[in-house]
């Protein structure tokens, strides 16, 4: 059977990396960006079955991407989970 695919887009190299070690050994496949542009390139080029998403990304931040994936054909339907260490006040709202 072929592992679920997860596409963690993390800015945080450290974070992104710890990510990685808790799903690989969770048997999923990981594919990694750093940035909301790189994340939407690889969830279209990609096909994963899941995004974690960071919401404060450099360049366009992680609620523009899940915009930008929703207006994309092929990631319409993807799952997409926003992860953050900095809730501020009416992030839950703009989710």
């Amino acid at each position: 059977m072929t592992p679920a695919r997860v596409l963690v887009v993390e800015d945080n190299d450290r974070n992104r990396k710890l990510v990685r070690a808790v799903l690989e050994h969770a048997g999923y496949e990981v594919v990694e960006a750093a940035t909301g542009e790189q994340g939407v390139t690889t969830a279209v080029q990609d096909s994963p079955d899941l995004v974690l998403m960071d919401v404060q990304l450099p360049g366009i931040d992680g609620h523009e991407a899940l915009r930008l994936l929703r207006d994309e054909p092929a990631t319409h339907h993807l799952p997409v989970v926003a992860v953050t260490a900095f809730a501020m006040p009416g992030d839950e709202a703009r989710a």
